[in-house]
């Protein structure tokens, strides 16, 4: 029996049958606490357990995984889910030793036991190697806590976590596997690396099923929404700041870019450069402003020309010395005024996806 239904729920997206099932969207939905939930519900039937993927070690430090499972001992209603479903027999989570364990009180009140067999392990990508020797025949779901960041991403991610997900499921079929996010990242390399291709267009409430072939292979992805349209905190986050949509209604956290200082004309652009970053293509303009030099970026909606010599930065390989990488290390002075400028700060967008866009493939070059 689920015990609350005022926040996300699974059903929805388990219908899907997927083997990835990617949930994302509005902070304190209640994403965490439903596959928690879910991961208890499958011990308890039939024993199988459940595994717990963070990006760093450091995110099971002190408290964080102790208290992973807390809510499920005393929720926002105020109930012990834990001890309802197990009729008393227990009351907590405990973690000990990298795997967490129904738990309870010993009679003299004096310390917890636990059961002997463990509810979940825990796994992080940059400890990947230590664990590869291991078995893990009991779990059957996989829950990947804030796969979005808004900090930086382990080099060829996505690779390491599908490499995290074999040494899991080994030969097995039949794991079901959660990823999980607040809406805080556009720019994931998850959603180009799935080739989620309508991703950045979902709504809150949409859901999508991406099939591969004839491989069998299905993600379901869901912009989670709830029932409850609102929160009572959400009187704290009224502030007239677009950025805090993400904590009230599930936007995407998006910073805010500086637009154009004035109108351009043509006569003042000096030279244009292009780059092709995720599935966007964005122009650059080098402009001579009334105040000094700048560039100003924005979308590319224009095919190219076929007879052109254009700066193009892209990772996609090409013999032309105008198709490159980065402009990290200047080969024209076009570059190094580039560089010059970027580093200065003097960039301005056309909105707040298209600045996005242009400082994450600045960061991906690792362009100060």
């Amino acid at each position: 029996m689920r015990i609350r239904s005022k926040y996300v729920r699974l059903d929805r997206i388990k219908a899907q049958n997927a083997q990835y099932n990617i949930l994302y969207g509005k902070r304190s939905n209640g994403k965490s606490y439903a596959v928690q939930e879910e991961i208890v519900d499958n011990f308890l039937k039939d024993r199988s357990a459940g595994a717990v993927i963070r990006r760093y070690e450091e995110d099971y430090k002190g408290k964080r995984a102790a208290t992973y499972f807390d809510n499920l001992s005393c929720n926002e209603d105020g109930k012990n889910v834990i001890k309802e479903k197990t009729g008393g027999e227990w009351d907590r989570i405990v973690y000990d030793s990298g795997r967490w364990y129904l738990g309870k009180y010993a009679d003299d009140l004096a310390r917890v036991v636990r059961a002997e067999i463990p509810l979940a392990y825990k796994f992080a990508l940059t400890s990947m190697e230590h664990d590869k020797s291991s078995s893990y025949p009991s779990v059957r779901t996989v829950v990947f806590e804030e796969f979005m960041s808004r900090g930086e991403y382990l080099d060829d991610e996505f690779i390491v976590f599908c490499n995290t997900l074999s040494t899991i499921i080994r030969n097995r079929n039949d794991v079901k596997i959660y990823m999980l996010a607040n809406s805080v990242d556009m720019f994931c390399p998850y959603i180009d690396e799935m080739g989620l291709t309508s991703f950045r267009e979902m709504h809150p409430g949409d859901l999508a099923v991406y099939n591969y072939g004839d491989s069998g292979l299905r993600v379901a992805v869901e912009y989670t929404d709830t029932i409850r349209k609102d929160k009572g905190s959400d009187v704290y986050f009224a502030f007239d700041n677009p950025k805090l949509k993400m904590i009230t209604d599930g936007s995407w956290e998006l910073p805010q870019h500086p637009h154009a200082p004035e109108k351009i004309k043509p006569e003042m652009i000096h030279f244009r450069f292009y780059i092709k970053y995720s599935d966007r293509t964005l122009q650059a303009n080098v402009v001579n402003g009334t105040d000094g030099a700048y560039i100003y970026v924005h979308p590319k909606t224009s095919p190219f020309k076929e007879d052109r010599n254009d700066l193009i930065y892209t990772d996609d390989p090409s013999p032309s010395p105008y198709i490159r990488k980065s402009f990290r290390s200047p080969a024209f002075p076009a570059e190094e005024k580039i560089l010059r400028l970027v580093r200065y700060g003097k960039v301005f967008f056309s909105d707040n996806q298209t600045g996005e866009a242009f400082y994450r493939f600045c960061e991906h070059n690792r362009i100060a």
